[in-house]
């Protein structure tokens, strides 16, 4: 549904553990861990401790992660508390750069995996890099009544 879930300032930092072996080398972890964000409110005002997320969009609905507020370990080994999970499997990640006045239309790159963050790719000439996850063109769609909703 391409329905933006989190930009960089959102996004979690985490040291995968040094004694790690699930993750090969120069592998990306399965997971964006995130700040607690406004779309997901509806779910974490249940008071439970721990449970999935879903898409916000009304017509989606889609799993795209889960949480514990007593803390998720990562398959790369690192332990985020608390644990606010986006699955990097079911969500894309996109690149912007910020145009300046005049310039034309922004360019994108996309791609799970890419090596792309914040700040990756902005020379002095290229402009700002806004980074963002969001959901996956088709993914999801057509659940009328889905779980979430625009809060």
């Amino acid at each position: 549904c391409r329905r933006v879930l989190a930009t960089a300032p959102f996004i979690q930092q985490h040291v995968a553990a040094a004694s790690s072996r699930s993750l090969g080398p120069g592998q990306p972890c399965p997971h964006y861990f995130v700040e607690p964000l406004s779309w997901m409110r509806r779910e974490l005002e249940k008071g439970q401790l721990h449970g999935r997320l879903g898409c916000p969009n009304e017509r989606c609905g889609a799993a795209v992660g889960r949480y514990d507020w007593k803390g998720i370990r990562c398959a790369c080994g690192g332990w985020v508390t608390p644990g606010l999970s986006l699955q990097r499997a079911r969500v894309d990640e996109e690149v912007r750069r910020k145009t300046r006045p005049g310039s034309g239309n922004p360019g994108r790159g996309a791609g799970a995996g890419a090596g792309a963050g914040p700040g990756a790719g902005a020379g002095a000439e290229a402009g700002a890099v806004d980074f963002g996850i969001r959901m996956p063109p088709g993914s999801g769609g057509g659940r009328g009544g889905g779980r979430g909703g625009h809060l």
